[in-house]
């Protein structure tokens, strides 16, 4: 028997052993639904996965209110952010909120900047995911995407809006400014993309709660949709009166919802980098198995997200 054929037969048996077991686990009373192998000595924590490097994680019976709510507030201020930023920038460039303080740009130029910022935005994303994977994890990987790009973007941008000492000139600073645009904010925004979805999902137990993982998906690109909203709507009009103030709601805002994101970090489960979770090991338990199989390179993902650019140009 071929090797293929092996692995094809083992995922099969995985997955019918899988289904015996309940995917909605959410109440004391039906942790006497499940083997005591996937259970654990935590009262807050009492779901119990094993992987297959024996690293075990334990899980919340309500993952969405013990920690998945902090993960979905940062998501809803950062699309705030982004957005309310991205639908702004080419009026704020040219003068239209003010005719005195601007970057002294066309509306093709500031169009043509805004369009580069935002390819790169949507390149960024599989250095994100390459970091989370191999390197730092996924939650250090948002830590790294929201404090040492996102947020120095932000306040660049907002920093641009007035004349001030630390950008070293009292006239417009495009420099400054392009490399918050151009540099720090994609690449925050980027990183952060490709991470924080897997991060919230990780948070429910992979065989007990999968089918509430449905949900949480849900929840979160609902929230997309009502921060984006509201950024689009809120941060233009606030420019109008004042971009010094427009730009600074986007920073302390995503200031916020970092420094509510790490408070919640003991709740979190954290899966080391280079873990690949399955569903269930073949033999029971709450426990998985996984081939490694051929693995794309660096410049393979990279090639293929390239190809996104001339879209966002």
């Amino acid at each position: 028997m071929s090797s293929s054929t092996k692995e094809v037969e083992l995922e099969k048996l995985a997955t019918a052993l899988s289904d015996e077991l309940p995917g909605d686990i959410s109440t004391l009373d039906q942790l006497s639904l499940i083997p005591e192998e996937c259970l654990s000595n935590n009262p807050r924590r009492p779901l119990l996965h094993t992987d297959a490097r024996g690293n075990s994680y334990t899980y919340a019976l309500n993952p969405l209110y013990y920690s998945v709510f902090l993960i979905l507030i940062l998501e809803l201020l950062e699309r705030f952010s982004f957005y309310g930023l991205y639908m702004s920038q080419t009026n704020y460039l040219t003068g239209s909120y003010d005719a005195d303080w601007n970057a002294n740009m066309t509306s093709m130029e500031a169009a043509s900047l805004v369009s580069l910022s935002t390819a790169v935005a949507y390149t960024v994303p599989f250095l994100g995911g390459i970091l989370a994977d191999s390197y730092l994890g996924d939650y250090k990987t948002i830590l790294l995407g929201t404090t040492v790009f996102y947020l120095p973007g932000l306040f660049l941008i907002a920093s641009s809006t007035t004349p001030n000492w630390w950008l070293g000139t009292q006239e417009f600073n495009v420099k400054a400014y392009k490399m918050a645009l151009l540099f720090f904010w994609p690449l925050g925004t980027g990183i952060v993309k490709s991470v924080v979805n897997v991060f919230g999902a990780r948070q429910y137990h992979p065989v007990l709660q999968r089918s509430m993982i449905e949900s949480f998906y849900v929840r979160f690109y609902m929230v997309i949709n009502v921060g984006a909203v509201v950024g689009c709507i809120a941060i233009p009009m606030v420019a109008r009166d004042s971009t010094t103030v427009a730009y600074t709601i986007p920073f302390v805002m995503l200031l916020l919802a970092v420094v509510c994101f790490m408070i919640g970090s003991r709740r979190y489960v954290i899966v080391s980098p280079g873990e690949v979770e399955s569903d269930l090991q073949v033999g029971g338990g709450c426990s998985d198995d996984f081939n490694d199989g051929d693995k794309a390179s660096f410049v393979d993902v990279a090639k293929i997200c390239m190809l996104i650019v001339p879209f966002n140009m």
